[in-house]
């Protein structure tokens, strides 16, 4: 009986050395495969800035580009900040929360699923793949954060023929985490 237990342990000790040792493994900071990382990021390759004189330039990245290739999907001149946005992706109520930027959200897709406390004042503009344009417009913003789903983006072009900027995030199309997280310069 005490041989058996002692059996027990030894191999549930092993089991957790082995799912440790792979954990650390599976973690260890690969870049994944792909394109290199952007000039001026340690992990994305999804995006690049760069300050010039009188603004930054940002430019995203098509994360459908073949090839090996960089594709510039959209290029973003920047003069003053942007004051007054509206985050089609929950995602992306996270890297604004941690910028202390809030305060900055005028609307939201899918407020419904927004646990980050927001304030009263935030309009709800539907669901984030048909965000309502006239709740967008309406509110006034600078901005509107998206993630693109697919190369062609239906809301995205009938966003900007109602004069709404639109910025796209592709953070969730980077490979590892750290090139995840690292997006928080984008939107800063």
């Amino acid at each position: 009986m005490v041989a058996n237990m002692i059996s027990r342990v030894v191999r549930s000790k092993w089991l957790i050395v082995t799912v440790c040792t792979l954990t650390l493994v599976a973690c260890r900071g690969s870049r994944g495969e792909g394109l290199p990382v952007a000039e001026g990021n340690s992990y994305a390759t999804g995006f690049r800035i760069e300050q010039q004189d009188s603004l930054t330039l940002v430019e995203v990245y098509s994360p459908w580009a073949t090839g090996g290739k960089r594709e510039v999907m959209a290029t973003y001149r920047i003069t003053q900040p942007i004051r007054r946005i509206a985050p089609a992706s929950c995602t992306h109520i996270g890297f604004l929360s941690a910028l202390g930027e809030l305060g900055s959200v005028v609307a939201v897709c899918n407020r419904s699923l927004v646990y980050t406390p927001l304030a009263d004042s935030v309009a709800d503009a539907g669901d984030s793949m048909t965000p309502n344009v006239e709740t967008l417009v309406r509110q006034k913003v600078d901005a509107v954060m998206v993630s693109t789903y697919a190369q062609g983006d239906g809301a995205s072009e009938l966003m900007k023929k109602m004069g709404l900027r639109v910025i796209y995030n592709n953070e969730w199309m980077e490979t590892t985490p750290l090139a995840r997280a690292e997006w928080i310069r984008f939107v800063a």
